[in-house]
């Protein structure tokens, strides 16, 4: 950060954090970014933004004279640009999307100029209107000079935790003492009105439960003391070790976000030094998602890694995959040792058990308030992980039943399931590049492994000549239609019919079977169009030789804007070579 801005109070930043929000309550706005000036410099610095994909954030710094400040001062008012195509100074921006839609505004407090508030994308991509938004970003932009105004910058100093400081060796937990454990309401209530638990002895203590209606009632509930960190768990660790890192596509990216918001939450409510969550998926590489305030050192991280082992015994290190997120990435790690933690097992309705671990530098067990705490954020989290899980097998129901219509349907098209399985892979990839929402990238992989299915209803042998009549070219281009009648009954969660109803659209409006143009087509539409496309390029048939890989991109750049999206050809473009 710039030298003023590092001494901004972690309070002001929750508040101007609390404000950007209001974009998305308020506003509608799916992104958005605040960046604070340096008055020495003329220089605008990040300080908070949220919406971004988590590899493509908004620049950090924009320079005295960077193109978006000139174009800034041109205007001095905020302004809405729903066409960016003629504005490259807001290309930097503008990652993950096909076509931005901004609103800049700039925040004056007395005449000066003090920070820039930019925001993207209203939901279902309609066009910023300044006469219904600019009344409501204008307050939002007030209650930003009221903070800056209210709340003091602090120091440096201030801001490092004094948890930093750490004695050396470790402390020996004085007994095993079991994790809490925290049920997951079931998926038809978010509460649940619980059953009065008779005491148990030495580790129980009577406290105040509310229940869905409402109402108080006296509950006894376990509440044991958390354990400290042993020198057993911690034995052999090389602070310098590589630690394997999980993709973050592995993660469902509302996954991501929802432990991200209840981990902050967490350390808002009970100063903690990091909070670790491990997912008992099914899977080679075990998830540990790792959340903190300020970067962890990799001996932290390996203390974290040594724990959940301790914790869970039959998951490997080698397995163990992490992802993480610190709030101030910018500041120097924190060292030392954790000397206390607090696990938490969320237990679910079918069995299966998440593990999240709360982490203190100091050697201060958590009261039994601030676990009471910890019970309530995981019982919301470990409820969102259960419908997590629910969603998933709805999706492997799905794609079952879409595998069994395409293995009945191999004697008469033997290449129709392997073309639409491989379709649906690459599509599947190339919108979760897209940084599309869990629901469209659904959509998408369903649709992408039916998308043929209407060509069952065709006569096989017209599929199976070199060249077609017009009328039997005619009938094979009704194949989207048929699909509509095939499918509807199967009420599918997502918009699949109109994707597939759409996937032979082309870019310039000369496709079928509606002639849609350019961005009216559907983006799962698009995917699958030119996915597919690829797909058939490089498969051999009995009447064409199959092109390379090389041919087939080449061919694919050399339509981008005829046949196919462009944006899209670029980004699958990348997506093939980096396989390569």
């Amino acid at each position: 950060m710039l030298p003023h801005l590092r001494s901004l109070s972690e309070p002001l930043i929750q508040r101007l954090s609390q404000l950007i929000y209001c974009c998305l309550e308020e506003i509608g706005s799916t992104k958005a970014a605040l960046y604070l000036m340096d008055p020495a410099t003329g220089a605008f610095e990040l300080v908070s933004h949220y919406g971004w994909p988590r590899m493509q954030p908004p620049p950090e710094r924009l320079a005295p004279l960077d193109p978006v400040l000139v174009l800034v001062s041109r205007e001095r008012r905020g302004f809405a640009v729903n066409d960016a195509r003629n504005f490259p100074e807001l290309a930097p921006f503008g990652l993950g999307g096909t076509s931005p839609k901004y609103y800049l505004s700039p925040i004056y407090d007395r005449g000066d100029w003090k920070a820039l508030l930019i925001q993207r994308d209203l939901s279902k991509g309609a066009p910023y209107q300044p006469d219904v938004h600019d009344p409501l970003i204008q307050k939002i932009c007030a209650e930003m000079v009221q903070a800056l105004n209210a709340f003091p910058t602090g120091t440096v100093e201030e801001a490092q935790p004094s948890a930093n400081v750490v004695p050396e060796g470790y402390i020996t937990p004085r007994e095993e003492i079991p994790p809490i454990r925290v049920a997951a309401p079931p998926s038809g209530a978010m509460v649940q009105l619980e059953v009065p638990a008779p005491p148990i002895d030495g580790a129980a203590l009577e406290h105040i439960q509310v229940s869905s209606s409402g109402e108080a009632s006296i509950t006894a509930v376990p509440l044991p003391q958390p354990a400290g960190l042993s020198e057993a768990v911690l034995e052999g660790l090389d602070p310098f070790q590589d630690i394997p890192q999980a993709d973050a596509e592995a993660f469902i990216p509302e996954q991501q976000t929802f432990f991200w918001e209840a981990a902050n939450l967490l350390c808002q409510m009970v100063p903690t030094g990091a909070v670790a969550l491990w997912l008992n998926d099914a899977v080679e590489a075990r998830p540990l998602l790792i959340y903190s305030r300020f970067p962890l050192s990799n001996d932290l991280k390996h203390q974290i890694i040594a724990q959940t082992i301790s914790q869970v015994p039959h998951v490997k290190r080698d397995d163990l995959r992490l992802l993480t997120k610190s709030e101030w990435f910018e500041r120097d790690p924190i060292t030392g040792h954790f000397l206390t933690l607090l696990p938490v097992l969320l237990e679910e309705a079918s069995g299966g058990d998440n593990l999240l671990m709360l982490f203190r530098l100091e050697d201060r067990p958590f009261t039994m308030h601030e676990q009471d705490l910890v019970r309530q954020v995981s019982r919301m989290l470990g409820f969102y992980l259960q419908e997590v899980r629910l969603h998933e097998r709805y999706h492997q129901a799905f794609l079952s039943v879409s595998h069994r219509i395409l293995s009945s349907a191999e004697g008469r098209i033997p290449s129709i399931k392997a073309h639409s399985v491989n379709t649906a892979e690459l599509s599947r990839d190339l919108a979760k590049k897209l940084d599309l929402p869990t629901a469209e990238v659904e959509a998408v992989s369903i649709s992408a492994i039916l998308h043929d299915v209407g060509t069952l209803l065709l006569d096989y042998r017209i599929l199976d000549k070199p060249r077609l009549t017009a009328e039997e070219m005619a009938k094979v281009r009704t194949h989207p239609l048929l699909a509509s009648t095939f499918l509807k009954d199967l009420y599918f969660p997502f918009d699949v019919l109109h994707i597939i109803r759409h996937h032979h659209e082309r870019w310039d409006g000369t496709g079928y079977p509606d002639g849609l143009k350019g961005e009216d087509i559907p983006v799962g539409s698009r995917i699958i169009h030119l996915v597919e496309a690829f797909e058939m390029m490089i498969s051999e048939t009995p009447y064409r030789p199959a092109k390379t890989v090389p041919e087939a991109l080449a061919e694919m750049e050399r339509l981008a804007g005829v046949q196919f999206d462009p944006f899209l050809v670029g980004q699958l473009v990348q997506i093939i070579k980096t396989r390569r």
